[in-house]
């Protein structure tokens, strides 16, 4: 189970609710403004979406290795094929010879 901090900004991940709860005037110093809060909120998204660019770059980086390593198979495997292509015209043409 988890529990929300008491202070501080929202982790990277946490829920949005916990982000908008943190976030509440009523949370705030009674100094913050409207702008104040407005500036936080944007600072907040902000950092959220510079997260997420960094969380899918680095998944599109394991994406591209997997894809490479997945190619590597797909060539291995179409070898293999026109490898037992070859065998099975070569025994075709071997058992033509001998049906004669």
């Amino acid at each position: 189970m988890g529990c929300m901090r008491e202070s501080g900004p929202p982790l990277p991940g946490q829920h949005t609710e916990d982000a908008i709860t943190y976030l509440r005037p009523n949370l705030l110093p009674m100094s913050t403004t409207p702008v104040a809060v407005t500036k936080l909120k944007l600072d907040w998204i902000l950092e959220v979406i510079a997260d997420t660019e960094q969380d899918l770059s680095a998944k599109n980086d394991v994406v591209a290795v997997e894809l490479g390593i997945l190619q590597a198979h797909h060539w291995k495997l179409a070898d293999r094929v026109t490898h037992t292509e070859q065998e099975i015209q070569a025994l075709s043409t071997a058992v033509t010879i001998l049906g004669e």
